[in-house]
């Protein structure tokens, strides 16, 4: 399946909800002469969709008005992996290891939602013996969310 093909149709689906809030989203590659590279992966295609939109969703819910979330594809070797950053607070280093249990919300959150979107994407990857990671952004507010581990055909 083509990773590439899923990351487009996963940041088109949130478009409107990126533009209601006034929130930048796109899609990059982190070598710019990749371009062209389909990044096809074996994978499910149907998880990978799930995985993607779940982490571009929370991505946008939790980035304030004016921000900016990107989707970011990469290639070392055979290993392929996408990442989504964004420009919104972050997460307290005590949580970032509680974000990913099923049901957990932080304290103090405003935005709706069941607390399994992160937990669900987790399941996703560790089906596809992949690694979903949390990581506050250095020099910078924000989150990094990256799935690693996908093997290209």
């Amino acid at each position: 399946v083509s990773l590439r093909g899923l990351a487009e149709r996963a940041v088109a689906d949130a478009s409107f909800l990126a533009e209601a809030r006034k929130i930048d989203l796109g899609l990059d590659f982190a070598d710019p002469s990749m371009t062209d590279d389909p990044y096809d992966i074996h994978a499910e295609a149907a998880g990978i969709e799930v995985l993607l939109n779940n982490v571009i969703d929370n991505a946008i819910r939790y980035t304030p008005e004016h921000g900016k979330v990107d989707v970011i594809l990469s290639r070392k070797g055979s290993e392929v992996s996408a990442t989504v950053v964004d420009s919104g607070p972050g997460i307290s280093e005590p949580e970032l290891g509680r974000v990913c249990d099923r049901f957990y919300r932080s304290a103090g959150t405003k935005e709706q939602g069941s607390g399994l979107g992160l937990a669900i994407a987790v399941r996703i990857a560790h089906r596809h013996n992949a690694t979903l990671s949390l990581d506050n952004n250095n020099c910078r507010p924000g989150l990094s969310v990256t799935l690693t581990g996908l093997r290209s055909t």
